[in-house]
């Protein structure tokens, strides 16, 4: 149910708290950080890094990024954290272990719809 605020904005209800069953995959352009015209230009906000670390540290490490970012801009922006990602749409996938792995990002994904 939503509730209209006095400034017409929608008020949502809390989101459920998370159980130690859970893992949490976060989208980080344009959820986390900003859209900006040079991606390089943006920056993570340092409450926002140690919020994510905490609630790694939570759910023993079930948190995972993903982006459309390569793995190395996401390990730069999320400093000193190092979590489970997939960069590149799914094309570098990073593992708990902190395995990661690569496929060719030009390879032909048509058949994939």
């Amino acid at each position: 149910m939503l509730v209209t605020m006095a400034n017409d904005f929608p008020q949502r209800p809390p989101p459920p708290l998370l159980d130690d069953a859970c893992a949490l995959f976060l989208d980080v352009d344009g959820t986390l950080i900003e859209f900006a015209d040079d991606p390089e230009s943006v920056a993570l906000l340092p409450d926002v890094r140690e919020a994510i670390g905490r609630i790694s540290d939570r759910l023993d490490g079930a948190v995972a990024l993903i982006s459309g970012r390569p793995l190395a801009q996401l390990d730069k922006l999320f400093a000193p954290l190092s979590l489970p990602a997939a960069g590149l749409h799914g094309h570098e996938l990073r593992n708990h272990e902190q395995r990661a792995q690569s496929s060719d990002p030009s390879a032909d994904t048509s058949e994939w719809l």
